[in-house]
């Protein structure tokens, strides 16, 4: 058996030398240097490795040419969906404003129409009275209607019958005003029924967003100060002389608009709570290097928590606040290396580790995507990131989900 192995062992070694001695001819390179003529040998064996070396570096090259083109695809693909987020986000609060001026020149235009309500019922009362007293001074004997005078009399008004006389014939301002007042309520209710599917769909839209980043709606809410489905109610006082009392039109349709009111009330106060959240990456440019969660530690290689997002990218890329806060924390802290904290209300807090340049100090109140520093990898790192971090009540939490959540409230 070990002869056999040393035979096939020969074997080997003679191909491979009659393969190098091929391919590898043995190569004499003359160096000339004044009037000194010196060779260098290259033998087959140096001129193989020679051409493993060169061939290893190709392919390394060619790899790495690859992987940064397929990572500045991706680069480019995140880029653009940032971009659509802005825009989007941008066009979601305009929507917003633009419903909230359109919303009140509906309620004026509601107010003018009940103030028009108003003065025609009592335009019909006042004939009423004015009949009665002309009634009352003649003392005339009830009498049939003739054929004549029917079509002035309004089909849905109760008026007695010694009043339609030839001697007091009723005014043509009586006429149509049961129609007068359908119409304008029917055209009162169309809008109404518009404007609540529209607030309601928008309501949906942003409880769901809210509910996503997985904190209680209710106390989201009650955090941002607004009275959340109360009704508001208001407009100009309209005195009806001689202590008359006007009843209403409809009672329906005042339900409608105390609940249009309520439900405006609500998209405001998740229009609040929103504006408070961080919903936004801290940077424009990134891709995800290590989610929330457990995973093996980059340095000891052994299962850790990890509390918060790695958003990788260039060094230097501006890092800015993802919401609305003020700075508690502002210089290095252990293996986070340089950090901030900020605290948005409500329990809500956010840091930045890793961070190359802090550009904010503690006490300094931030805006909305207000640049606070600038990516790096000092602390516990192994290259440029950001270490991005959201803590509720003293508790880490995914911020993927409120990244998620901010995606579906910017593209609604």
């Amino acid at each position: 058996m070990l002869l056999r192995v040393r035979k096939i062992w020969a074997r080997g070694r003679f191909e491979f030398s009659q393969f190098t001695d091929r391919h590898f001819p043995v190569r004499q390179i003359m160096l000339r240097s004044r009037g000194t003529l010196k060779y260098v040998l290259l033998t087959p064996r140096i001129q193989l490795a020679s051409a493993c070396a060169v061939t290893v570096l190709a392919v390394w090259m060619i790899a790495s040419s690859a992987g940064l083109l397929i990572q500045n695809n991706m680069i480019d693909n995140r880029n653009e969906r940032l971009t659509n987020v802005n825009q989007a986000y941008r066009s979601l609060y305009g929507d917003l404003s633009h419903m909230q001026q359109r919303f009140l020149a509906t309620t004026e235009a509601i107010e003018a129409k009940h103030d028009q309500l108003a003065r025609m019922v009592y335009e019909k009362k006042s004939i009423e009275n004015r009949l009665k007293a002309d009634t009352s001074k003649s003392g005339p004997k009830p009498t049939k209607t003739s054929a004549k005078s029917a079509p002035y009399l309004p089909e849905k008004l109760s008026i007695p019958p010694q009043f339609r006389s030839a001697n007091h014939p009723v005014s043509p301002e009586f006429t149509g005003i049961g129609g007068r007042l359908a119409l304008v309520m029917e055209s009162h209710s169309d809008l109404i029924a518009q404007l609540q599917e529209r607030t309601k769909s928008n309501v949906n839209g942003l409880e769901y967003a809210i509910q996503e980043t997985g904190l209680e709606l209710s106390r989201v809410l009650d955090n941002s100060k607004m009275a959340v489905g109360l009704t508001a109610m208001g407009g100009p006082l309209v005195r009806i002389p001689e202590g008359e009392i006007v009843s209403r039109a409809d009672d329906g349709f005042d339900r409608r608009v105390q609940s249009l009111a309520s439900q405006m009330s609500r998209l405001s106060g998740l229009e609040s709570a929103v504006q408070g959240l961080p919903l936004i990456p801290p940077v424009s440019h990134y891709y995800v290097s290590s989610k929330f969660g457990k995973r093996r530690d980059p340095a000891t290689r052994q299962w850790s928590m990890h509390s918060g997002l790695d958003l990788a990218g260039i060094r230097r890329t501006p890092v800015v606040s993802t919401a609305p806060g003020v700075v508690t924390y502002a210089r290095r802290k252990g293996p986070y290396g340089k950090m901030i904290e900020v605290d948005h209300g409500q329990g809500l807090k956010t840091r930045y580790g890793h961070l190359h340049k802090i550009l904010v100090k503690k006490g300094d109140k931030v805006a909305f995507r207000q640049q606070i520093g600038q990516m790096g990898s000092t602390g516990r790192t192994t290259g440029p990131h950001v270490h991005y971090e959201i803590w509720v009540d003293g508790k880490p939490r995914n911020p993927a989900k409120f990244l998620k959540a901010g995606q579906h409230v910017f593209n609604q």
